[in-house]
Formats: C-alpha cells, sequence, structure tokens
C-alpha cells in the first residue's frame, strides 16, 4: 500500500521550489564555486560571438566607409537601401536555393552511408576509412581538386563531355554555375561523411531488441524504416540536418574569399564582401551581414525544439488518501458474462 511519502517522492519538483530549497540549506556555494569555475570560457565564448554581432549592428546603423571605425547614426536607412536592392534579392535567392538543394543532397547521401554502415558486412572497415578521409583534407584544396577532376587543366578522356556540360549549366544559370557546381560537388562530399557518423551514432543507441521486433511486425523494409528507425533516431536526424545546413552555407557564403575572387556568382556572403571590402561602403555591407542573422537563429530554434527532449506529463496529485491504518476497499474482479448468468442462474 502505498503512502503518502511515496506519493511525494514520485511525484516531479517544481523548479522555483527546488532553487528555494536549495537556497535554504546553503547549497548555493557549490553553485557560486560551479559558475566561477565556466566563467573564464564564457567569457572568451561571449567574447567570440557577441561583440562581432554587437560591432556590426552598431555599424550597420552608421553610414561608415572605407573601414572607419564610426559614422554618422542614420538608423535603419541602410536595412531599407536593402530592400530596395534588387542585387540583395538575387543573391538571397541563389544561397537559399543552393543551400538548400546541397544540404538536402549531403542529408540523403550521408543517411545511406550510415544505413549501409549499420549493416555490418565483410569490408566494413574501409567503408568507414573512406568515410573519414574526406576531412583530412583542407576545404580550399578539396575545391580546387573537385574542380580540376570535373574540368580537367589537361585535356582528357571526358574534357568535351565537360565542356559540354558546363555550356549547358551556364546557359541555364549564368556564367560561373560550373564553378559552384563544383563546391556544391564537393560539399556533399565532406558534409555527407560527418552526417553519416551522427546518424550511425543514432542507429547504434537502437535497443536490438526494437529492432528484432520491429522485423517482425513490419511488412518490409519501408514499414521498418518509417515505424521503428526514423522515429527513434529523430533527433539525430535533426541534428544532421542542422550540420549540413550550417556548413554548407559557410562554403557558399565563403566561396569568393575561398576562391580567391574566381568564383563571382551572386551570393549574400559575396555581394557583402564586395559591397564592404571591395567598394568600401562597410554599413551596407554590415547591414548585409546583420540580415543573415535572424534566419540562423530561426533555424538555430527550430533544430533545438526537436533536438531536446520533451518534459515529461506531470503525475496528477490523488484526490484524496484514505488515513493510515484503514484498509483500502477492493474493486469487484470483472467477470465475463456467462459466468454472471450462470451464478444467476444458481441462485434462482
Amino acid at each position: 500500500m502505498q503512502t503518502r511519502s511515496d506519493l511525494t517522492r514520485r511525484r516531479p519538483a517544481d523548479g522555483p521550489a527546488v532553487l528555494l530549497e536549495s537556497l535554504r540549506r546553503g547549497r548555493w556555494r557549490r553553485w557560486i564555486d560551479g559558475y566561477a569555475l565556466c566563467l573564464p570560457a564564457l567569457a572568451i565564448v561571449l567574447g567570440l560571438l557577441v561583440y562581432p554581432l554587437v560591432y556590426n549592428l552598431a555599424l550597420s546603423l552608421t553610414d561608415a566607409r572605407h573601414f572607419e571605425a564610426t559614422g554618422e547614426f542614420i538608423g535603419l536607412a541602410n536595412y531599407v537601401r536593402m530592400a530596395q536592392d534588387p542585387l540583395f534579392w538575387i543573391a538571397a535567392r541563389n544561397t537559399l536555393l543552393v543551400v538548400a538543394v546541397t544540404a538536402l543532397v549531403e542529408l540523403v547521401v550521408g543517411v545511406l552511408t550510415a544505413l549501409l554502415l549499420w549493416w555490418r558486412f565483410w569490408g566494413r572497415s574501409l567503408v568507414f576509412l573512406a568515410v573519414f578521409v574526406p576531412w583530412a583534407y583542407p576545404s580550399s584544396f578539396s575545391a580546387f581538386a573537385w574542380y580540376w577532376l570535373m574540368l580537367p587543366p589537361f585535356h582528357s578522356f571526358y574534357t568535351l563531355h565537360a565542356l559540354t556540360a558546363r555550356f549547358w549549366l551556364e546557359g541555364i544559370f549564368g556564367m560561373g554555375a560550373w564553378q559552384v557546381l563544383s563546391i556544391c560537388v564537393m560539399n556533399v562530399w565532406r558534409g555527407s561523411s560527418i552526417i553519416a557518423i551522427f546518424v550511425l551514432a543514432g542507429l547504434n543507441a537502437i535497443p536490438e531488441e526494437l529492432v528484432e521486433y520491429g522485423r517482425l511486425e513490419a511488412r518490409g523494409l519501408r514499414d521498418l524504416l518509417s515505424r521503428v528507425v526514423i522515429p527513434l533516431t529523430r533527433r539525430f536526424l535533426v541534428l544532421a540536418t542542422l550540420v549540413a545546413v550550417v556548413v554548407t552555407y559557410i562554403d557558399i557564403t565563403a566561396i569568393y574569399v575561398q576562391t580567391g575572387g574566381r568564383i563571382t556568382f551572386l551570393f549574400l556572403g559575396t555581394l557583402a564582401y564586395q559591397s564592404s571590402i571591395g567598394v568600401g561602403d562597410t554599413g551596407y555591407g554590415a547591414a548585409l551581414i546583420m540580415a543573415q542573422v535572424p534566419v540562423a537563429m530561426a533555424l538555430a530554434l527550430f533544430g533545438l525544439r526537436y533536438i531536446e527532449p520533451r518534459p515529461s506529463p506531470r503525475v496528477a496529485e490523488p484526490a484524496a488518501l484514505p488515513p493510515l491504518g484503514r484498509a483500502v476497499p477492493q474493486r469487484p474482479r470483472y467477470r465475463p458474462s456467462s459466468q454472471r448468468e450462470g451464478s444467476a442462474g444458481r441462485v434462482r
């Protein structure tokens, strides 16, 4: 029989109540020591993250030019100018399209690679090695290597076919599209490997009993993936999606700097660099950079919502408990209707 103390211990405690109880008992001293030890690392992280954002925000509200530290305050004029600039919308469209398509391909290739590694077969170690190889090379070296593979600097057996494909692609999307495609292929090559590692960790965390039970109950492989594997690895898939989007976005926005100005296809990073460094319009370039911050914050909040575990529902408090020492009345056991009818006949 459960007592009041048992139910009280099982009941989840409130956060403010725990805080007040800890302060009353003097546990705040240990909390101060812990936060004091974390304070140097926190200061470094905030200095590296918060200071550039605050500085760019302050700079975007001025008309600073040619690397001036300060300028006259003009309010939101740079943002109004950005909203009326057709180049900004072209760069935003190109960035959104390329990042979305590349991240989607990365996610598909990474998940398929993780499923292949999850299946134990001969030569699995070689596939592991091939997955870790892309991260051994710098991104700039990998970008030039893939560009030379797609368009060799010397004549090879597929040079004419590569030139034909390049002219066809650039005829649709404009000059520089073939170079951007090489960067995207390189990004898929690098990004899918780290995604495969994340997803494989989630697959290995699934208990074998659940997998075996799912194989028995599922109608096929598709039913097993949709009803067992994907729901149990949801957090890892969301984390892999965030990693794919972040890595792809960084490589695409910095494509002009990484290639030494060889790829001039219009993206948000390219437009911001040319406006602030090339032209010298520092305030407008800072506004272009700050326009990307809300998108990044929304993406992070959306991802963390599905990565963090949902809080467990609160246990409902009992309406009334019988006094201690009194027997709890037992409910009558359920009997089938046939037994009830038979007993009624015998009573008669």
